[in-house]
């Protein structure tokens, strides 16, 4: 029995008969053993994501409380490529039963070793077809696997992955240490004592340092995961890998720095303590991808690799953390910036945390945000006017009572207010809450409870309390949200033909649209009266080059405001800015 798709080949394959019923009467006994356990508390994005398309790809059984790997960056790649005709079905046990081959499946039986439990699930492929890398990662492992073939185990951004049966030969320059990017081919399909081909897609959390067996009799290896749905997952949303664009991209981004590794190393064991870095060694060894430690040679390559990737000029790629590139590193590690705080007037100009781009970087990488780099870019530019691209702004002291966020809501002309109500639970943690219904005397401004006018929330004491709910993850996507509801209000007067979205496809122009954003954000009225005329014109002179249109935004809003030049001068709204999703929050 098969079902096709002629356009994916996508296929299901059912097993012969008596291996069926033997599998699912396993199956009966692990229910039995794990009927006490309740999986819907395991629930994963990625299996939420799954619901989407369940119909053609029935959600996995889970096998024996293993969980499931979890949802990959954005950008990721498909493992293979493949010509064979089975390429892209992907063995599982599914509630309406077997799809695929019950051998190949995660948790199948193993009768080798005395009894074990397949700890991956293996793709058809034939011999010799390239293996590629899902993501960004480092070679961690690579060694004998059955006999005939390899084990290529990369450690990647989110996980650790064992591509297994794999010729002895990896891609040109790659080995042991070498950094891998999403695409790149990095292995080849062996054939097995068996003469078989595939690929063995095995998953461990991202403190794996090998791949290890499943014996039965023994609870599964603390650091495994369940790698359906994640193949699931690419399957349908992953990226494809061409054989001449994975070969371009090895040939052009994998060669090492060279560098004085003696003098390189010398320096950062003095760096470490002189500068300081030393106390974050175990961030700064996750962010570089390396278990090594700043006495050794391998950590001054990897910072090599790092300032490589930084586009730093050939005699500026040293190997050395000094105090140049320990500054620019540490605003991609998870290190709070202190809070500044600052008198002004009557109340407070309150900041902190880490930087935008990074804490967006890191909420996309979890899962809990679905962000482009663009769209990233353009709240780092907007930040940087409103709260030097902190990812918390507090300012308390001037006409609205209260201002928070790396783009600005305010109390006083209710903005803030609708984002509280998105996360009202998130924010009553920080000891904010809405007294829904009611507004201070005199004003149409919602009332925070706690206050009896809206002068008091100039004090310190409430500028601390935002700018703590303004480091929280919750409210940091909230207020994401509504920083977009804020533009689409915008582009629904002013550009009801959506001329903008068509021609200047949404943020895929940070710096255009980080003008138009800010400029709104400093003078509303005027800015959506001059927004109006700006597209008008553009449309009827057939404008597409996205700074010739910021040019005429800035002219029609400089006859209205008196500050427009300067908003746009600090967008760098002159420059075009295209950036890649993949290489963005590297």
């Amino acid at each position: 029995m098969c079902k096709c798709n002629s356009s994916n080949q996508k296929m299901t394959v059912l097993p012969k008969e008596q291996e069926f019923e033997a599998f699912l009467s396993e199956l009966h006994e692990q229910e039995f053993e794990e009927e006490n356990y309740s999986y819907e508390n395991e629930r994963t994005l990625l299996q939420e994501v799954m619901e989407e398309f369940e119909d053609e790809n029935p959600a996995p059984v889970p096998f024996k409380n293993v969980p499931f790997a979890p949802l990959p960056p954005e950008g990721s790649y498909w493992p293979l490529i493949s010509t064979h005709e089975l390429a892209e079905v992907i063995s599982y046990m599914a509630p309406s039963g077997l799809i695929g081959e019950n051998r190949k499946r995660f948790g199948a039986s193993r009768k080798s070793s005395g009894g074990r439990y397949h700890a991956a699930i293996d793709m058809y492929a034939k011999h010799k077809d390239s293996v590629i890398a899902v993501d960004h990662g480092t070679i961690i492992k690579h060694g004998a696997f059955n006999g005939k073939t390899y084990s290529l185990v990369v450690k990647h951004t989110t996980m650790v992955i064992n591509y297994g049966e794999v010729e002895k030969e990896l891609a040109p320059g790659l080995k042991v240490g070498s950094i891998v990017f999403p695409g790149q081919i990095i292995g080849y399909a062996g054939k097995n004592p068996r003469g078989e081909s595939m690929l063995h897609f095995e998953v461990y959390t991202i403190a794996a340092k090998t791949n290890q067996k499943w014996h039965k009799g023994s609870k599964a290896p603390a650091q495994l995961y369940n790698p359906t749905l994640l193949l699931l997952y690419l399957k349908n949303f992953g990226k494809r890998a061409t054989q001449e664009a994975s070969v371009n991209k090895e040939d052009t981004t994998t060669a090492a720095p060279v560098i004085n590794e003696t003098r390189a190393t010398k320096r950062n064991a003095s760096f470490s303590e002189k500068i300081g870095w030393g106390t974050h060694l175990s961030l700064i060894q996750k962010r570089l991808e390396t278990n090594a430690t700043q006495g050794e040679e391998a950590f001054a390559h990897a910072v090599a690799r790092w300032q490589k990737a930084q586009n730093y000029p050939a005699k500026k790629i040293t190997g050395i953390l000094d105090r140049v590139t320990w500054n620019l590193l540490k605003k991609s590690l998870d290190i709070t910036n202190k809070m500044s705080a600052k008198r002004k007037g009557t109340g407070w100009v309150i900041s902190g945390g880490r930087d935008i781009k990074w804490v967006l970087c890191e909420l996309r990488r979890k899962g809990l945000l679905t962000i482009s780099a663009n769209e990233m870019e353009m709240f780092r530019l907007v930040s940087g006017a409103e709260s030097n691209e902190k990812i918390s702004a507090v300012n308390n002291w001037d006409n609205v009572f209260m201002s928070m966020g790396f783009t600005q809501f305010t109390i006083g002309v209710n903005t803030l207010q609708r984002v509280i109500r998105r996360v009202p639970a998130a924010y009553k943690k920080y000891g904010i809450e809405l007294t829904e219904g009611e507004k201070y005397p005199g004003t149409d401004i919602d009332k925070i409870k706690g206050t009896t006018r809206p002068g008091d929330l100039r004090s310190y004491e409430w500028g601390e309390k935002f700018y703590k709910a303004g480091l929280d993850e919750e409210i940091i996507v909230a207020l994401i949200q509504e920083a977009r509801k804020r533009l689409n209000d915008l582009l629904a007067y002013s550009d009801p033909t959506d001329f903008l979205r068509t021609k200047f496809a949404n943020h895929r122009f940070p710096n255009l649209w980080a003008h138009v954003y800010e400029s709104n954000n400093a003078a509303p009225s005027p800015f959506k009266k001059a927004l109006k005329e700006a597209i008008t014109e553009a449309i009827k002179t057939r404008i597409e080059n996205p700074v010739r249109l910021s040019e005429m935004i800035t002219k029609k809003f400089a006859k209205k405001w008196h500050r427009a030049r300067h908003i746009a001068k600090k967008m760098h709204a002159d420059q075009i800015t295209v950036l890649d999703d993949a290489a963005y929050c590297n």
